[in-house]
């Protein structure tokens, strides 16, 4: 569906703005699937990682991903098996909270009510989906499910990283704005003046 009649289109012009996401031939695309591969390129461009993992994983080739994927297995947020990555397939809505929720330090609020469709939640990924759900990140299907098993969509995606990221100081300088909710650093050069960050605030330089 063309992105100016998609539900997320705020958040996608949000990141677009920022070269954070990007399209094909001007064309975001928002239904289609997102690949780890993908996630992890994603993700990066917001967090700017450094430290990279050697390269052991015999389904990792050297493309357009590697560098993220390896710096986001580095980091300990995007894990395999030890010898795959699985790039190329797409990424789960319970493994994407799962790389979310480590990513952004996360923990669990509060039970809430939960999903309709709770015990089909991964063992491993319960408490992620729980943290993100009681951050009030994460919102399930109409029915009330959070279908953990099924693909995760790109504006899906983008929609819960607008609502995780608050603000990203990308440029130099002096802030002095109050931040409520999470903010990323990624300018070498950052001071916060009077300023105040209700949330996490990131340092990835």
């Amino acid at each position: 569906a063309p992105v100016h009649a998609h539900w997320a289109q705020n958040s996608i012009d949000r990141f677009v703005q920022m070269d954070i996401v990007q399209g094909y031939e001007g064309d975001y695309r928002p239904n289609d699937f997102i690949t780890r591969g993908e996630f992890a390129v994603l993700i990066n461009r917001v967090l700017q990682y450094e430290a990279t993992a050697k390269n052991t994983y015999e389904d990792l080739p050297d493309t357009w991903y590697t560098q993220d994927m390896l710096k986001m297995a580095q980091a300990g947020i995007l894990i395999g098996d030890g010898s795959y990555l699985r790039p190329t397939e797409p990424i789960t809505r319970e493994e994407a909270t799962v790389v979310m929720s480590r990513a952004f330090f996360l923990e669990n609020q509060g039970e809430g009510i939960p999903f309709k469709d709770e015990q089909h939640i991964s063992q491993w990924a319960v408490e992620a989906v729980h943290a993100m759900k009681s951050k009030g990140y994460l919102n399930g299907r109409i029915n009330g499910e959070f279908d953990p098993k099924a693909p995760i969509t790109r504006g899906e995606m983008i929609k819960i990283l607008d609502q995780v990221v608050t603000k990203i100081y990308e440029e130099d300088g002096i802030y002095t704005e109050d931040i409520e909710g999470n903010l990323i650093i990624s300018a070498k050069k950052v001071e916060l003046d009077k300023g105040s960050v209700t949330g996490l605030s990131l340092i990835h330089i």
